[in-house]
Formats: C-alpha cells, structure tokens, sequence
C-alpha cells in the first residue's frame, strides 16, 4: 500500500516524460514495436532496453482494451485495438469500437465554434449573454469590469466553476436537460453554472464553461448541439465513427467498448451518460480523432481547412494563462510546438498529442480508469521510433561510485509532503524504502545525482559543509520536492 501510494504521488506530480533525447531511428513496422515492445522511461547507455510487451502491460494495469492511432507526416499510419471491449466477453477491440472521449469533447467542440467565428456569427471576446438566449449566466461582482467571453470559455480563463461532471447511469428513464443543468436544478448532480473568480484573471479548468458553449452554439445556431457538430465537424471531416447521441442507437452500442473501473470491473449498466455534451460526451474513435488532429495541422502548415481558416486555426493554438489555447493545452515552442488534452469519464481514459510543424501524433482510447497509466509507455514508444522532439525516453549513463561516497548519503529523509524516505547505500546504487518497504532502486549518473530506471525520477543530494548530506531534491519532470534527514521517523 505504501508503494503504490509513494508511486501514486510521482504520478500526480510528474505526468509523463518529456525528454528530448533523438533516437534517429525509423521503424518498419510501429504497430509491432508497440505491441511487442513497450520501452522503458529510461534507456541505460550501453545496455539493451528491458523491453515488455503491451499484452503484459495492460494485463498488469488491469486494462481490458485499448485502441490508438498514430500520425506520422500528416498521414494516418496505425489504427489499431488491442484487448476486449468488455473484460468479460470475447468482442475484441478494433480500430471501429467506439469509446467516450470524455474531456477530448471540448477541443472537438471548440473547432465547431471557430466554425461560427469564421463564419460571422459570432466574435470570441463579445460578452456571451450576447449570444445566450435561452438562458443567460448570472452576472456579479467577479463581471463587473471584465466580461465573460467564448474565448474564456475555451481556454479555461472565464472563472467559471465545476471542473468536470460524474454522468449519470444509463439506463435511467430521464437525464437532466442542459437548461438544469446551467442552474443547478432538477435531477441534476451538479451545481449551477456561476462566475467565481474575475473573468480573464487567472486559469481554472472548467467543463462548467463548456456547457454554457453547448448552450451558445445551440441558441446562435437553432439546431442541437448533437446536429451542430454532425454537420460542422464530423461529416466535414469525413469522421463517420463519431457522434455525440447520449442514447446510443442499437447498431452503435453494438460496436462500444464497456466502461471499466477500479481496472477491469465492468459497468454494470455499461457506461455513464453525459448531458454535458460539450464537454464529456463525445463517443468515437483514435481514427476519427486522427483526421481531426491532421485537419489543424493542415490548416497551419499547409493552409488547408474544411472547417475554418488558417487564422482561426493558428488562434487555436496560441496559448493564455496556464499554457491553454482554444480548447487544447499548448506544450513548447518552436519546431517541438505541439498540442494535447487528456480525457476520464467514469470507466475511460484517453489522450491525444499532435506536433504541429512535424504533423506527428497519436490518439490513446482506454475503456478502464486505469488508462492514463498506459498512456506515457505507448506515447514514449512512438516518440522514440518516430523521432519525435520530445517524449522520448531519457538516455543515461550509469558511474561506478566508490561505497564511501555512496555512505554518506544514508539515512533517513523526510520530504516537504511528509512521506519519510529510507536511504540505504549498496551495489553501486541507492535502496529507497517508505517505512521499511523497499520502492525502487536509484543509480548514479554522477557523485550526487541518482535516477530510478523504472521511473526517470531523480535524487538529487546537496552535500553540506561537514561532509555528510542533509538536503535532497527529489525531482520529478519540473516538479521538485525539498527533503531533510531526519530523526523523528523510526527505521
């Protein structure tokens, strides 16, 4: 248990790696190397990488099914299933079953209303009650000086709250309709829709400000939201695989993969239904998601677009507060500029990245809430064959210490989070326990830096005056966590 929550806490803090290390290598068969060979977060110089297979792993996570798609030069090389779309049948994943998106709604969503912009029908910074007609978002003391506007909305900076939204059973005889779920009313599990923080003022994700975007685009527009993206999205991009109806016809709950929690235990009702369309109720699949990500990249590189214009796109990805653009989260500059968004409904994860200037990506969809864990293995595997400027494992190389530099450094740490961390020196590595129970085994790349090869975290010692080492660093991607020695912890 204290394992599992020591490596929870990394997890939290760290995301996944994003080192820029180059392979230079250019596999013949990707799908192969994914599914026979799952790489490491570190690749040891001069060793051969301790490969898995995905079988193993998603067997390890308790991951019933996987599907993924991979771009590569703006062409849609791999779609493929692994697993079973329900742990307890034989229906096996293809790249046709179809999955919940979950959050990857909302950047589907915002490129429908880019659509809108591009055509006149409404401007990204005029007050949103403008457009509101069935409903208007109360205003307060937060909208006195500062409106709040479509584009707030779509990247999170409106200061409207609830986060995300839990769904409701299918199978129920109603759900609650968007009108209540913007107040709060009815049978709705949520709270009203409301401005907390001064719009424009600071970053906080909101699938609260996604459903006031449903609401818009149905009012501008006089269709529902579920016609709107059919015609403006889906159908322009040819994305057949995709729709956002709660009530799934029988000839697509047929081909949907079951949702699964705490790993593989089925939904017993199948999967959640998500009112909140525009933010978590998309169903598709990586394929469909893969046109859309190669269709922005078009759209910037190549000055093509069936659903906006080249400006509308590049305003897409020009990130505010917190690194958010219209609808996706902006990662680096430059030739690595590339844009991503995580999804988690009950039951399903997913996650998609594309490398603009590269016009590389992928497209991860899980049917288990233990996805997210598979996601930077399968991503670091394709950035390394692929070539891509960042996710790739990390490369280091391992010294040879002598044991009396090691000695110094054992003891008992305890971090700023309070988790007390036992360091016991021996075989040209660092033994670090929580409490007696052995975690992991950092090596050295230097006198005072040690990594974890199954992880990529890293120890990092800052030796005091005396000569013994009272400080460490534990540093996680950019994360950093102080720690002390300490005495007040028993061994």
């Amino acid at each position: 248990m204290v394992k599992r929550l020591f490596y929870t806490i990394l997890f939290l803090l760290g995301g996944f790696s994003t080192a820029t290390s180059q392979s230079g290598q250019v596999p013949i068969d990707i799908g192969k190397e994914v599914e026979k060979r799952i790489l490491p977060p570190v690749l040891i110089e001069g060793e051969d990488a301790k490969t898995t297979s995905l079988r193993e792993r998603m067997e390890h996570l308790n991951i019933p099914g996987i599907s993924l798609a991979i771009i590569k030069d703006g062409e849609i090389i791999l779609t493929e299933g692994f697993g079973k779309a329900h742990s307890t049948g034989n229906q096996p994943v293809t790249s046709a079953t179809l999955f919940q998106a979950a959050s990857l709604s909302k950047p589907v969503t915002a490129s429908a209303v880019l659509s809108l912009v591009v055509d006149g029908n409404a401007d990204l910074d005029e007050d949103i009650n403008r457009y509101l007609e069935s409903w208007n978002l109360p205003d307060n003391g937060f909208t006195n000086h500062e409106p709040v506007t479509i584009r707030r909305l779509l990247n999170h900076t409106a200061g409207v709250n609830v986060h995300g939204f839990n769904g409701y059973p299918a199978g129920q005889d109603d759900y609650p309709v968007l009108r209540d779920i913007l107040e709060g009313s009815g049978s709705t599990n949520s709270e009203s829709i409301k401005v907390i923080h001064t719009p424009g003022s600071q970053w906080q994700y909101s699938g609260g400000g996604y459903t006031v975007i449903q609401q818009i685009l149905e009012d501008i527009s006089g269709h529902s939201f579920t016609e709107i993206m059919k015609q403006t999205v889906f159908e322009s991009l040819d994305m057949t695989g995709s729709t956002f109806e709660q009530n799934l016809p029988d000839s697509l709950r047929e081909i949907a993969a079951n949702a699964h929690v705490r790993g593989n235990f089925p939904l017993p009702t199948g999967w959640h239904i998500y009112p909140e369309k525009a933010a978590a109720g998309l169903w598709t699949t990586p394929s469909d998601l893969a046109l859309w990500i190669s269709e922005i990249q078009n759209a910037v590189i190549n000055n093509e677009s069936k659903i906006f214009t080249v400006a509308a796109a590049r305003e897409m990805l020009i990130p505010d507060h917190g690194g958010w653009g219209l609808g996706v989260q902006i990662n680096s500059k430059g030739d690595s500029l590339h844009f991503s968004h995580s999804g988690a409904n009950e039951g399903f994860r997913s996650y998609l990245i594309g490398f603009v200037n590269q016009r590389h990506g992928i497209v991860i969809m899980t049917n288990s809430d233990n996805g997210s864990m598979i996601v930077p293995e399968i991503t670091r595997t394709v950035a390394y064959h692929l070539n891509w400027p960042q996710y790739q494992p990390s490369i280091r190389t391992v010294v040879d210490l002598d044991p009396e530099k090691l000695d110094v450094f054992s003891g008992i740490y305890e971090l700023e989070t309070g988790i007390p961390l036992e360091i016991t020196p021996g075989n040209n590595k660092l033994y670090v326990s929580v409490s007696g129970e052995h975690v992991a085994e950092f090596l050295p790349v230097s006198d005072t830096t040690f990594f974890d090869v199954s992880t990529d975290v890293r120890i990092e010692f800052l030796p005091a005056a005396t000569g013994e080492t009272d400080e460490l660093k534990l540093i996680i991607e950019q994360h950093k966590l102080s720690g002390y020695r300490s005495d007040s912890f028993d061994r």
